[in-house]
């Protein structure tokens, strides 16, 4: 704006040229601190975030190695003072469950003494010593495993690798599921070596389920997530917040009822989930990382690993081939350890979890072989970048602003800021007439400054303003005065938006429902009260009628004296709610009177539903807003019928049917004719509209009533007789009853009323 304001008050000066010029230094200086941030501070930001994840990589396997030492180192003295205790099963009883309780760890699950064949005790093939906690944290000794029907625990994975490791070494089993508990957990072995001779193995089980907790917290440093896996790539860990993915890498045939997690291998995962198949390649070449240095550094490996396939319970040689690369634990030290990082980053172009091109970075954990893997998408790892390059972008922008501000202002002597702040508030001006806030139009005008021209412009431009509230305000005071004649609703049933734009002639058809109410006996209340009174009392009357009308959804289209005519759009349903409404308030209004000692009012309430023609009647210079329809026409009979049954609220079968409410009480009255019809019309009392008193007795009274109805319906006046008879020995009060036990009285044929 101050560009194109100057370029066009000094086109010919030097200022105009001084200022353009500031501008293309701006804008050049703009593209070249973005170009320098997208190109080398970006390999600089993404530089600095690949090292804090490797650290923070490297941080969390010295952590688990630590843990996984303190395992190991409780292994080896565990197996050192059992070697030592007597051959004796009391002692060892004895002993050994506090060595393996570690004071009370919950992450030990278990342990125990493993003898090999004959070491125990002459000819004794199998005496094992096993502990495992059960759900309350206790140590319980296990006997399951010398069982004669048990398989040898000589030949499980845990134990066969143990007798090809150095002393004061372990071995880390794979991920497993354990039988006793049903936990994930590994097992950690130690070998018993006494005087040259292979004594056994001692084992401590370490529970997996508090790693969840330990990767969670290494997420919330690096973003993206992190997962852990074993040496046979098998999911430790999952990421949170995949419940669908999470429920695809449970292994199936490994699950029961008491078991939450037990995952499948990243290769299984990657079968039913595609996308994931660049991480399965990558922890797998992991793997044959390993292998080719185990085989480098072990010449006889193969050897190894066909006689550990043949020793093991149900191995194949690619977990062979795993076990004996751990054996012989190339990644100790040398190429391949780097302190647990391995490799560089793999990009991802759409990883199966962030769902956008990410970076895998890959760690392993020495001696258990685990994986840690951290995956960190490149929007998250460009972010600092992103943000470096708006700040620098801001400042820069903002100095130059500043200096081409302060020229300007030196340039122009504050005409520009004249002009600003009087364009600023000229637009606040406008939004405030614009939004109706005329309240707040004096504190939102523009002040004139000085004498010239401005100041001018600025005083007819309030002058116009404040005529604009004047006159608007009178607009909206007649709008609301002819509100009070012509009702919004009727405006918008119409498709109009006011009335200036009601024209002679428009009209709708529509279906909705129609209520009158009418003061019963209304003549000789009038008779007794004066001119003034009998307006007072109607005007009081209605303003409690208008409410009910427009709180169930309707609008009153007229007020014939001391009655009422209401649309309901919404239908018959909102209808009848007016119609219980208005007479509930009716009761109120008549304590009020009671009060005053004067005698209370009845009002008759008759609902009808069906199609209604609105539109506009008159000559160009006097029109109204009416209705025309023979449903109007039957409202007003049947509220008529009030009067003659003693109910307060009389429906038609149409109105009824309509209802989208079952929630009426109701009971069928009678038949009537409406004169110029040759149809019969049912109508039927709203019970809600009584007062709990009647209500109750009506309702308890309902069967007979409906059978004394159904009988005069058919003729049979003597039986509908002695059921009437039967409603007004419950109910002496009960208008309708009496009314048609008179009818069935006096009739033997199906009584018509005719409605005049």
């Amino acid at each position: 704006m101050i560009f194109l304001f100057l370029a066009s008050r000094w086109r010919k000066k030097l200022a105009f040229r001084v200022l353009t010029g500031l501008g293309a230094l701006l804008l050049w200086v703009l593209v070249g601190v973005w170009l320098i941030m997208q190109t080398k501070g970006r390999e600089l930001v993404m530089e600095e975030s690949r090292k804090l994840i490797e650290e923070t990589g490297r941080n969390a396997v010295s952590r688990l190695e630590i843990r996984l030492r303190e395992i190991a180192a409780l292994t080896i003295s565990a197996g050192r003072a059992s070697l030592s205790l007597p051959r004796e099963t009391t002692a060892i009883e004895a002993f050994l469950p506090g060595l393996v309780d570690y004071g009370g760890d919950a992450g030990v699950a278990g342990g125990g003494y493993w003898p090999e064949p004959g070491a125990f005790a002459p000819g004794v093939e199998r005496r094992a010593f096993f502990w495992a906690r059960d759900p309350g944290g206790e140590l319980r000794y296990i006997n399951d495993y010398n069982a004669e029907d048990a398989p040898p625990y000589h030949g499980e994975e845990w134990y066969v690798p143990v007798k090809m490791i150095p002393p004061n070494a372990v071995y880390w089993s794979r991920s497993y599921i354990d039988p006793h508990s049903l936990e994930p957990m590994v097992t950690c072995s130690a070998p018993l070596r006494k005087g040259g001779r292979y004594e056994g193995v001692f084992t401590i089980d370490l529970k997996l389920d508090g790693l969840e907790r330990f990767i969670e917290s290494i997420r919330g440093r690096t973003g993206g997530y992190v997962v852990l896996l074993d040496r046979n790539n098998r999911f430790i860990t999952f990421p949170k917040g995949s419940p669908e993915l999470r429920a695809k890498a449970v292994s199936k045939h490994e699950t029961t009822d008491a078991v939450s997690v037990a995952f499948k291998s990243a290769r299984e995962f990657a079968m039913d989930e595609t996308v994931f198949a660049p991480v399965a390649s990558a922890v797998e070449e992991m793997n044959r990382r390993i292998l080719d240095l185990a085989r480098a550094a072990a010449p006889g490996a193969a050897g190894l690993e066909q006689q550990l396939a043949s020793r093991i319970f149900s191995i194949s040689a690619e977990e062979a081939a795993l076990i004996a690369a751990a054996v012989a634990d190339p990644l100790a030290s040398g190429p391949g350890g780097d302190d647990g990082h391995f490799g560089e980053p793999i990009f991802l172009p759409a990883d199966i979890f962030t769902g956008e091109p990410s970076l895998l970075y890959r760690f392993h954990v020495p001696g258990a072989y685990w994986k840690l893997l951290i995956v960190k998408p490149l929007s998250e790892a460009t972010l600092v970048a992103d943000h470096i390059v708006n700040l620098l972008l801001f400042y820069v922008a903002a100095t130059v602003l500043v200096v081409i501000g302060l020229f300007s202002w030196w340039l122009n002597r504050g005409v520009l800021q004249r002009i600003a702040r009087t364009t600023g508030k000229v637009r606040e001006t406008r939004r405030t007439v614009v939004e109706k806030r005329f309240d707040e139009l004096a504190a939102a005008l523009p002040a004139p400054e000085g004498e010239d021209e401005i100041a001018e412009l600025v005083e007819v431009m309030c002058s116009l303003t404040l005529e604009l509230k004047t006159t608007y305000g009178a607009l909206e005071a007649q709008s609301r005065a002819f509100e009070r004649f012509v009702p919004k609703q009727f405006l918008q049933l119409l498709g109009r938006n006011s009335i200036e734009e009601i024209r002679l002639g428009d009209q709708v058809l529509s279906d909705m429902a129609v209520l009158f109410a009418d003061v019963r006996g209304f003549t000789s209340l009038s008779e007794k009260m004066s001119p003034k009174e009998n307006f007072d009392f109607i005007n009081l009357l209605l303003q409690c009628l208008g409410p009910a009308v427009r709180g169930a959804g309707g609008f009153i289209d007229k007020y014939i004296g001391d009655a009422i005519m209401a649309l309901f759009p919404g239908g018959a349903d909102d209808a009848i709610r007016a119609g219980v409404i208005i007479q509930e308030l009716l009761r109120d209004f008549n304590e009020t009177r009671d009060l005053s000692g004067l005698p209370p009012v009845s009002l008759g309430v008759g609902v009808h539903s069906g199609m209604l023609m609105l539109g506009t009647i008159g000559e160009e210079e006097r029109m109204e807003g009416t209705v025309i329809s023979d449903a109007v026409n039957l409202a007003s009979r049947i509220e008529g019928l009030t009067s003659t049954y003693g109910c307060p609220l009389l429906v038609s079968e149409a109105a009824l049917a309509k209802c989208k409410s079952t929630d009426f009480s109701h009971r069928a009255i009678a038949r009537v004719r409406v004169k110029g019809k040759s149809l019969d019309v049912l109508i039927y009392e709203i019970l809600d509209a009584e007062s709990p008193g009647q209500r109750r007795l009506k309702e308890e009274t309902s069967v007979d009533f409906s059978r004394g109805a159904e009988c005069l319906d058919q003729g049979a006046a003597a039986e509908a007789f002695a059921y009437f008879e039967k409603v007004l020995a419950v109910n002496p009060q009960d208008r309708a009853a009496i009314t048609l036990r008179d009818i069935a009285e006096g009739q033997f044929r199906k009584p018509t009323l005719t409605i005049e």
